[in-house]
């Protein structure tokens, strides 16, 4: 792989700030003077255009990231958590798939062992994160319903000891739970 650039040799406090300008929208000409006054005198303009250049890349990832997951949203609603939980398992398996066949620098993207032992471990809690989202869902779901036959009932008693019309029982359930 490739060694670091100077950009990427920067302390993290100059990177940010070549970030932080180039997401404003300032010139690779801007970006050079100020770090001319920050004291770095070691970036060339090509440099500088290269990493730039990876920042917008970068950038533009993020951005189609964005949109895809606004289009999953907006196709499979926020509600529906099993299909969202697919869907976020088919982003992770397009995010490894693209970099498997990254290219970074000319060089072909590698992983290390212990990256590709990350990313599986990421993969495994991503997908059992999922499975508590939809089993609480689920959960919320049979509590809520066994609490609504709980006052159905609780409604249909009181009524009967109260001689209660069916007229009056039906407004009760219309008003508290929502049926008629």
């Amino acid at each position: 792989m490739a060694r670091p650039s100077k950009i990427d040799r920067l302390p993290g406090e100059v990177r940010e700030a070549i970030g932080r300008l180039r997401e404003r929208g300032h010139t690779i000409d801007e970006i050079l003077a100020h770090l001319r006054t920050l004291g770095v005198d070691t970036i060339s303009r090509t440099g500088l255009g290269e990493h730039v250049q990876k920042l917008d890349a970068i950038g533009e990832r993020i951005r189609q990231s964005r949109e895809l997951a606004r289009a999953l949203i907006e196709k499979y609603g926020e509600g529906d958590e099993d299909k969202l939980a697919r869907a976020n398992i088919e982003l992770m398996h397009d995010f490894v798939f693209r970099l498997q066949t990254a290219v970074v620098d000319g060089e072909p993207v590698e992983l290390s062992t212990l990256d590709a032992q990350r990313l599986s471990a990421t993969l495994r809690n991503l997908q059992t994160s999922a499975r508590a989202d939809i089993d609480l869902a689920k959960a919320r779901k049979a509590w809520a319903a066994e609490q609504a036959l709980k006052l159905d009932q609780a409604v249909e008693q009181v009524a009967a000891r109260r001689g209660l019309s069916r007229e009056a029982v039906t407004d009760l359930k219309a008003e508290f739970l929502g049926i008629g």
